[in-house]
């Protein structure tokens, strides 16, 4: 379970919400396979006369791993409009903001961040989104937040992992903007931060030869056949964010 606790006092207009609910329009509206094609065609393609691969048709909306890590957590919104202002100094752009009661932003200095490799854009200080979301979740689960995954955007989130289990508070979000000459309006309800809850665990690693790991664990395979939809058909689990 996660909770999402208004502490703003305010009413707000853009509400949490599953991945799955906020897909980016470009993948939407993108086709599932190549060349007008309706289903998954094989196909060879090759280098200099030599076989070099076993391909499909498919296009990245086939893709699996995108579209899982797209769906995955809850996005929060940006709560209100913002509107961005150059106000260029000495050392170049140098960005202002405006914004509704819902939607403010505070800075900290650019000395807090200053080995941080960011793009550079802000001069003189960082700004960030001050969330009016506390999150729960259950005994033992952290999130991770993250720019939310596979979309074009006006600024990125410095990601990070909070143990929301056990922090009472709201969490900012410092961020930059992208784009080092961009005036006009970040849009109330735009995404701006990916949650992914997770369970903390231990974990250790180990290195293997690909036969030295077959021989040790000879119930697996190792190596999978290529054909279309095989990660989904074969070893995909579905996931489910409510």
């Amino acid at each position: 379970m996660i909770q999402f606790i208004n502490k703003s006092g305010f009413i707000q207009a853009h509400l949490p919400e599953p991945a799955s609910k906020s897909i980016p329009f470009w993948y939407k509206d993108a086709a599932s396979y190549l060349d007008g094609n309706t289903k998954s065609i094989k196909s060879t393609v090759k280098t200099n006369k030599i076989l070099e691969s076993l391909e499909t048709n498919g296009t990245i909306k086939k893709c699996v791993p995108v579209f899982d890590s797209m769906t995955m957590g809850y996005i929060l919104k940006v709560p209100d409009n913002i509107e961005v202002f150059n106000t260029k100094i000495d050392e170049g752009y140098a960005p202002a903001f405006s914004w509704g009661r819902l939607a403010p932003i505070e800075v900290h200095p650019l000395s807090q961040a200053q080995d941080y490799p960011h793009n550079k854009i802000h001069k003189k200080a960082l700004p960030k989104f001050i969330n009016p979301w506390i999150i729960r979740t259950d005994p033992g689960y952290s999130c991770l937040f993250l720019p939310p995954m596979h979309r074009e955007a006006k600024f990125s989130i410095l990601p990070a992992v909070v143990d929301t289990d056990t922090f009472d508070y709201a969490i900012n979000f410092p961020f930059t903007l992208t784009d080092p000459d961009f005036e006009g309006t970040i849009e109330g309800g735009t995404p701006m931060v990916q949650v992914i809850p997770f369970k903390r665990d231990n974990f250790s690693h180990e290195i293997y030869d690909a036969y030295d790991y077959v021989e040790k664990y000879p119930e697996t395979t190792l190596f999978m056949q290529e054909f279309p939809n095989s990660y989904r058909d074969e070893t995909w689990n579905r996931k489910s964010y409510r």
